[in-house]
């Protein structure tokens, strides 16, 4: 391969990653502008993000978190990020596969069936659970060849089998206990888990995420090899700006989800402005501007190694 032909790669590996990112990002728009298109549609404002699962935003709501979850899988970079993005990739499709339980007649126009429940108490429609099993089933039937998929995809082609087998370990750790978890929840304990999976899936979601931000602030160069970090200038040098950005997401989403923990728990339905729903346009709010941040810190980095590349030609 020649000079031109290893920089056209570059570039074009370069540019598929950008878009990727760019793609992450607009996933929370569409969220946010399938809420806004359904509420003006139905005339409404739910109590929850989540609650807009029982509307014509369902579609937009459930496809633009499996792709986010995909291009988080795609982009979770190494060590410790790489692990806790990962385990929020593959807990993502459970917020978007599994709904969260509604009161009867939250939402107006859906037929649901929760008459049945003792009052105030929520439940998951009954003629909603043919659709989550298949989601759910199917998610679990796909997760252990593809796990093994991206073992071999991994480790085969590394010229260290064993340093990729431990770098990869903690990601393949998080997702053995998500799908365990999972599995035994959905095939042991049914109904406790249609009433609990939404919310704890989406908590821990945010919490990896918050976790992220975390290992940015602290250490943002922790997850490359020490040579590395020591030899290559151009990924040491960070806008000084960056670290206490990422100590404020962290923070303001761990005290977010805290906040909403509450709401659920504790607050009655009905209040206006609804706490659920300010708390998770808070938290999708500052998942966008972390991502945001990650796509701006990586743009800068590919820049500049690129500058470096050129200028020791």
């Amino acid at each position: 391969m020649t000079a031109h032909e290893r920089a056209r790669a570059a570039a074009e590996q370069q540019r598929t990653h950008r878009y990727l990112r760019l793609g992450i990002g607009a996933t929370v728009v569409v969220i946010l502008a399938a809420v806004v298109a359904a509420s003006l549609q139905g005339g409404f404002v739910l109590g929850s993000i989540s609650a807009y699962f029982y509307t014509p935003a369902r579609s937009l709501f459930v496809g633009a978190l499996i792709a986010a979850s995909i291009g988080i899988l795609a982009l979770s970079g190494t060590g410790w990020q790489r692990g806790l993005l990962d385990a929020a990739a593959v807990v993502a499709p459970l917020v978007a596969f599994v709904p969260t339980p509604i009161q009867h007649g939250a939402v107006p126009g859906f037929p649901d069936d929760c008459p049945t429940q003792p009052a105030g108490v929520s439940c998951v429609p009954a003629d909603q659970v043919p659709a989550i099993a298949i989601g759910v089933e199917v998610y679990l039937a796909l997760s252990l060849p593809g796990i093994v998929l991206a073992i071999v995809a991994a480790i085969l082609p590394a010229a260290d089998r064993k340093a990729t087998a431990r770098m990869l370990a903690p990601s393949f750790a998080a997702t053995g206990v998500i799908l365990g978890a999972t599995t035994l929840g959905w095939f042991g304990a049914r109904e406790l888990f249609l009433a609990h999976a939404h919310f704890v899936a989406a908590a821990l979601f945010f919490l990896l995420i918050a976790l992220v931000a975390l290992v940015n602030a602290i250490a943002p160069r922790l997850d490359e090899p020490r040579q590395a970090r020591v030899c290559d200038a151009t990924l040491t040098r960070r806008a000084p700006w960056l670290g206490p950005v990422y100590w404020v997401i962290a923070v303001a989403l761990l005290l977010d989800v805290a906040v909403i923990t509450v709401a659920v728990i504790a607050l009655p339905s009905g209040i206006t402005p609804p706490p659920v729903l300010i708390g998770e346009l808070i938290a999708l709010a500052l998942f966008l501007v972390f991502w945001a941040l990650q796509s701006y810190q990586t743009w800068v980095d590919d820049e500049r190694g690129r500058r470096s590349r050129r200028s020791g030609a």
